[in-house]
């Protein structure tokens, strides 16, 4: 199985051309999400314009936020997009190049806790930017709390302040591990790593500068709580 999974995650970045994206890409995407890690670095991924936010919340020392497709709600998600954000975990140097991949094994662990079966592949690793970024494949058969399974696609980037983590979750039935055919098709996983991609770091008045025209938006998540915000195709924060 565990090969299996590596070969699909392989599989995945070979069908979306490269692994990552430019950072003039992901400036020109129609909708998305920022997070501030502190020190005007600012993490910005893609959200398809036909999602919605849920209510941002803050738990112990993380803030995040999740957004679902607007014909679904929160009680009964199909599918969802989760960004976190861990401030004061970053690395200052940008030299660990096994940050990624050691936050990417707690969250296998934590699934391994919570689920009756679970299979997850390797980290897979690379530099955005300047910063290091892992992603990786977990399935979870059944959640022990439950009757569904998920499968879900993550990738930890790691910032010089914040630890940063987006997720893209399929909520489906119980399902046996290798089962055929697959709870998720190909074709859904190629577009949910498509997404995930698609989010890079930037950083204020370094070698690594954000979109001069998005300032001002920048300027009003620095001065706001919760620390993710939705922004529209013109980077204005939303709610």
């Amino acid at each position: 199985m565990i090969k299996h999974l590596a070969v699909k995650l392989k599989s995945l970045v070979l069908s979306t051309g490269l692994l990552l994206v430019s950072s003039g890409f992901v400036q020109a995407q129609e909708s998305g999400a920022v997070a501030h890690g502190g020190e005007r670095e600012f993490y910005m991924a893609f959200i398809p314009g036909d999602w919605h936010i849920l209510p941002r919340q803050k738990q112990s020392e993380r803030y995040y936020g999740e957004w679902i497709p607007k014909n679904q709600q929160a009680e009964n998600w199909q599918d969802m997009i989760i960004l976190q954000i861990f401030p004061g975990q970053g690395d200052e140097s940008l030299q660990d190049s096994k940050r990624p991949e050691k936050a990417l094994d707690r969250i296998a662990a934590a699934y391994k806790k919570n689920c009756s079966a679970m299979a997850a592949t390797d980290a897979l690793n690379d530099q955005v930017n300047g910063y290091w970024t892992g992603f990786r494949l977990i399935y979870c058969a059944q959640d022990l709390s439950g009757s569904t399974g998920e499968i879900s696609l993550f990738r930890v980037t790691i910032g010089r302040n914040a630890t940063y983590i987006i997720q893209r979750a399929f909520r489906v039935p119980g399902f046996e591990l290798g089962q055929k055919p697959d709870p998720v098709s190909a074709q859904r996983l190629k577009e949910a790593f498509g997404i995930i991609r698609q989010g890079w770091i930037c950083q204020e008045k370094t070698d690594r500068s954000c979109p001069e025209n998005w300032a001002g938006t920048f300027e009003l998540i620095t001065s706001l709580n919760p620390a993710v915000y939705s922004f529209d195709a013109n980077g204005k924060a939303s709610d």
